[in-house]
């Protein structure tokens, strides 16, 4: 018996790397999940044949996140796999796109690859949550994975970051929009991840053993670190937290990125603090000022600085 035995889960960005493990972990907890992906056909289809083979309950549906006819298609999906609405216990937008490799910065990043990022970063997940409002179940899930970056200042990588930090703004939204039904939502912000997302910042001499120094743990994250962050707030226990962005305080060195040394704080420090007075109120936190809830930071495995994998 797991502890998602008959919940019902719905993960976007779920074929390859973070989103892989949130599959696995989710269903290896008893969930039935229903996973969407853009462009990963072989790797949805072996991550679907092998969980399938293990007795595990899960589907894969290729969707793009930000076209509103497939998601329109995608919970179409949802309804004939799990049934007559209120059918979801669990949401987790994952699915996001860097620059790959591209001029993403301040001074010379495109509007093509601006527009592009908002859209699949911000405009997604804000298109999937409205669509699965009708569809949660009270006491439901909803975990965004977004990025150290939308926590610091990256000039290198400002339009990404403004993504991000969009995500953190419909976290606290979600939140006190649902707190009512007992449907908490919250956000982790992971800094470098052990994926492909991040191959080319890899690539680069020391980058590894640079975000390594800096991590708690003394090692760059991995996915199962994420994915292991994700079960403990679907946890039926986790009944409490909610508008909350668990990050790492302190990013790797811009050493890591080929520029200088130096450090760049966490945005949830004294400024944020005195900028929001928050409580938490039962199931939800609300907000006893018109900022919004309290970015409540607590370090998570595998966090670092930079980008999500």
């Amino acid at each position: 018996m797991g502890c998602l035995d008959v919940k019902t889960a719905l993960v976007t960005g779920g074929a390859r790397g973070i989103g892989a493990a949130i599959v696995r972990r989710l269903a290896g907890e008893g969930a039935h999940v229903l996973f969407a992906y853009r462009g990963a056909d072989a790797a949805a289809k072996a991550l679907v044949d092998d969980l399938s083979a293990a007795g595990y309950r899960l589907q894969a549906v290729k969707a793009d996140v930000s076209d509103a006819a497939a998601i329109k298609a995608l919970f179409a999906s949802c309804d004939a796999a799990f049934g007559e609405a209120p059918n979801l216990d669990i949401l987790v937008n994952n699915a996001g796109i860097g620059s790959d490799g591209q001029d993403a910065s301040l001074k010379s990043g495109s509007e093509d690859l601006f527009d592009r990022m908002m859209a699949v970063n911000a405009k997604g997940p804000y298109l999937v949550t409205q669509a699965a409002l009708p569809r949660l179940r009270d006491h439901g899930r909803v975990v965004n994975i977004g990025s150290i970056s939308g926590k610091v200042a990256q000039p290198f990588a400002a339009g990404y970051a403004m993504t991000k930090r969009a995500l953190q703004s419909l976290t606290f939204s979600t939140a006190t929009q649902l707190g009512k039904r007992g449907i908490t939502c919250n956000l982790i912000a992971p800094g470098p991840v052990a994926t492909d997302f991040i191959a080319a910042l890899r690539a680069k001499p020391g980058f590894d053993e640079s975000v390594a120094k800096s991590a708690p743990m003394g090692r760059m994250g991995q996915p199962d670190d994420i994915a292991g962050a994700v079960l403990m707030l679907c946890r039926d226990e986790a009944d409490g937290p909610s508008g909350r962005c668990g990050c790492r305080a302190a990013p790797a060195s811009r050493r890591a990125r080929g520029g200088g040394g130096g450090r760049a704080r966490c945005a949830a420090g004294r400024g944020a603090r005195r900028r929001a007075d928050c409580a938490q109120q039962s199931r939800s936190t609300r907000c006893r000022r018109a900022e919004g809830p309290a970015e409540g930071v607590a370090p998570l495995p595998g966090a670092g600085s930079l980008a999500r994998g």
